[in-house]
């Protein structure tokens, strides 16, 4: 560990000088305040270890509060589904200025919203439906642990695709507890905040389910909220609300659909690798039955996250109820 952290002081000397993003190409998408590095540490056994090592700059505002949140949070919980943190440092380096990292297990597939908009479109491989059902039950997980295993419970305030990263096996883990907290603080970010937050309401678990309800749509639509799909005075969630699922599947990630329509064997393969079931390929009214299901399991996911995002706190479902509805979901495609 002292190994560790010298390594870490040099780094952030080399940092200091530089002044670059030390991973940016392997981990694009990150928060601007933050730099990652991602390192193979070798110990004295000869095995090596790759980490993702998170400084924070200082000089933005918070950062330090920021820092302390996350290294609060983080000491106190376990779950599968939650970035691993394996030690952190707090000092100074060596001109006298503030020094503070986290050092976490390395996630090489980056996170969510890489995933979701690929800087090359053509070449970057678009998430399968089992794969963004998977994202899903992972995500409804952690925030269920946080929510009800947690003594208090824990609100994260920033669940968003960047903040959403993806192991070798694509499983999702959540990260940046950096705003975690229960104050009356406006927290998070813009366009996944629930509304009562900018009316000075407490910070409370319901505001969570609205901010995990706004990124289901986001996994399945591929659009960001922010997009010009969703002006002129119409948010993502008003205009889905009074969509039929006819309609929600005209606005699916089209790449999503262009994998069904590629290769029946394809979403076969995908589906009977996750289950002992195998798929029915028989077909109905000329259209192969896994696809009416695939259809289905998509819009019946849509409609998860709409109560997820009603306007008052109240009317929204609970991460228990929205986790169960997304495996019943996965049962459902794969025959189960």
């Amino acid at each position: 560990m002292v190994y560790l952290l010298r390594l870490l002081m040099s780094l952030k000397k080399k940092h200091k000088a530089e002044k670059t993003n030390l991973s940016s190409t392997t981990l694009r998408g990150l928060p601007q305040n933050i730099s990652y590095g991602v390192f193979n540490i070798s110990t004295c056994e000869r095995q090596t270890t790759t980490l993702a090592v998170k400084i924070l700059d200082l000089q933005q505002s918070k950062a330090s509060q920021s820092f302390n949140a996350e290294c609060e949070t983080l000491k106190n919980v376990r779950h599968r589904n939650l970035v691993k943190v394996i030690t952190s440092c707090s000092s100074t380096d060596y001109k006298g200025d503030d020094f503070k990292v986290l050092v976490m297990k390395f996630m090489p597939n980056g996170n969510l919203e890489m995933s979701l908009y690929p800087e090359d479109l053509e070449s970057g491989s678009s998430l399968t439906l089992l794969q963004r059902l998977n994202i899903a039950i992972d995500l409804a997980s952690a925030m269920y642990y946080l929510h009800n295993d947690c003594d208090p419970p824990i609100v994260h305030c920033d669940l968003k695709p960047a903040n959403v990263l993806l192991d070798e096996d694509m499983v999702a883990h959540v990260a940046d507890f950096g705003l975690a907290s229960n104050t009356l603080e406006l927290k998070g970010s813009i366009s996944y905040i629930a509304p009562e937050y900018g009316l000075g309401g407490k910070v409370s678990t319901s505001g969570d389910v609205y901010s995990f309800g706004i990124l289901v749509l986001e996994m399945f639509i591929a659009k960001k909220p922010t997009d010009e799909m969703f002006k002129e005075g119409l948010s993502m969630n008003k205009f889905v609300l009074d969509m039929d699922d006819k309609q929600l599947l005209k606005i699916v990630d089209q790449r999503l659909i262009n994998q069904f329509e590629y290769s029946t064997q394809n979403f076969s393969s995908d589906c009977n690798s996750s289950s002992s079931a195998s798929v029915d390929n028989s077909y109905s009214d000329g259209i192969p039955v896994w696809m009416h299901k695939a259809e289905e399991c998509i819009a019946a996911s849509m409609r998860v996250g709409l109560p997820c995002i009603s306007y008052h706190p109240k009317d929204r479902w609970t991460m228990r109820e929205a986790l169960s509805k997304f495996h019943g979901i996965k049962q459902s495609i794969l025959g189960l």
